[in-house]
């Protein structure tokens, strides 16, 4: 029996961070990504429902929106940019300033936010603020 390198990092890679981290949500958000990344979309949003469910932090609702994106929920694509803008403001006029997004309407607009912002995040999906205010500088 052949078992491809896909379903052996999905199966041993993918989901050990979640065992390893003892359900962490920033390993859910990690796993998503990664899930997105392989083209996975389908599966991907139950682990950052989650992450958004135990932590709500900005990097799983970044994820989130472009799983929602991917899916064609513009809805809840919206729902999720809207209250990135109302609850994390600061990182959220950052991105915009390094992004020199005058006015996001379009859906289209709004994937680009998210791109970018994690694009300038560099691989960083911690919460902490510290971690945010250390991309921040950075970029």
């Amino acid at each position: 029996m052949r078992i491809s390198a896909r379903s052996l990092f999905d199966k041993y890679f993918i989901g050990q961070a979640i065992i390893v981290s003892g359900g962490h949500p920033d390993a859910y958000a990690w796993r998503t990504e990664a899930k997105n990344k392989m083209g996975q979309h389908q599966n991907a949003p139950g682990d950052v429902h989650r992450a958004v469910y135990l932590a709500g932090g900005i990097w799983a609702y970044f994820i989130r929106a472009l799983i929602f994106a991917k899916l064609g929920n513009a809805n809840a694509l919206r729902k999720d940019f809207e209250h990135i803008l109302r609850r994390f403001p600061d990182p959220a006029r950052f991105i915009m300033s390094k992004g020199n997004y005058p006015n996001i309407v379009a859906d289209h607009e709004i994937i680009n936010f998210l791109k970018v912002g994690l694009e300038l995040g560099r691989g960083n999906r911690r919460d902490e603020e510290y971690a945010a205010n250390i991309w921040m500088a950075n970029s």
